[in-house]
């Protein structure tokens, strides 16, 4: 749904506003100071400490959740823009946020639109900063690494890939499994890797017995795997020495 544009200029403007103004955790924090300095000699020593620990954990959690707000609102206002104002705006969004729910969320759409243009090198990049920070969620650390992974094998790095999404499987995927095994196999069998292939197919089929992927075409694509490994040449021996 297109954001109207009066209600998107609007919301700008606050956001342009709330970011000209002072930094919300050294304002509450110097009210915090001021306050217990007016009121020092009412506060016994030890309990002082604790007031002014509670005050600075407080002020931390304003800051922190001024934070996250102005992260939703920038990524909302990303996607309202079109083409190349969307890849700068959900850039600027990742850089701004990068430790927000908000600004994980537009690093992961701009691997996306990135990915979609094309632009493989700098899509794997943006995936790679998803996985080594500490703030993405289990689903996001899954979704980068699908992403990473189909970034792989569009580049032909078909082993990579293939790592990426055992490591998925392996860990326990949060969407699927299913796809992940065709995944791979249509991987190594692009990479020319028939007998793995075919054994992933396998494994999959052995997993997933009932799974609607098992079709007729499934198993023409498992019978041909099977028919062109065992008809491989095998690899030449090497001489003794």
């Amino acid at each position: 749904m297109k954001i109207p544009t009066e209600v998107v200029e609007s919301m700008a403007r606050n956001v342009r506003k709330e970011i000209k103004q002072p930094d919300t955790f050294q304002t509450y924090g110097a009210e915090s100071l001021t306050w217990l300095q007016s009121h020092g000699k009412h506060v016994a020593a030890g309990a002082g400490a604790a007031v002014l620990i509670a005050a600075g954990f407080w002020a931390y959690g304003y800051w922190s959740a001024k934070s996250h707000e102005k992260a939703a609102l920038s990524y909302m206002l990303a996607q309202d823009a079109k083409g190349p104002e969307e890849i700068e705006a959900l850039r600027r969004t990742a850089m701004a946020y990068p430790k927000t729910r908000a600004g994980i969320q537009a690093r992961l759409e701009l691997a996306a639109k990135l990915r979609e243009r094309g632009e493989l090198p700098a899509a794997e990049q943006e995936y790679r900063i998803v996985l080594a920070g500490g703030a993405a969620s289990a689903m996001d650390r899954e979704l980068a690494q699908r992403g990473q992974a189909a970034v792989l094998e569009a580049q032909g790095k078909c082993p990579e890939a293939v790592a990426v999404w055992r490591e998925v499987l392996d860990r326990g995927s949060l969407i699927s499994q299913e796809d992940l095994y065709l995944s791979i196999a249509g991987c190594q069998e692009k990479a020319g890797n028939l007998k793995e292939a075919a054994r992933t197919l396998e494994e999959f089929s052995q997993k997933f017995p009932q799974s609607p992927f098992l079709n007729e075409l499934y198993r023409e694509r498992m019978n041909r795997l099977t028919s062109s490994a065992a008809a491989a040449p095998a690899p030449p021996r090497k001489p003794a020495k």
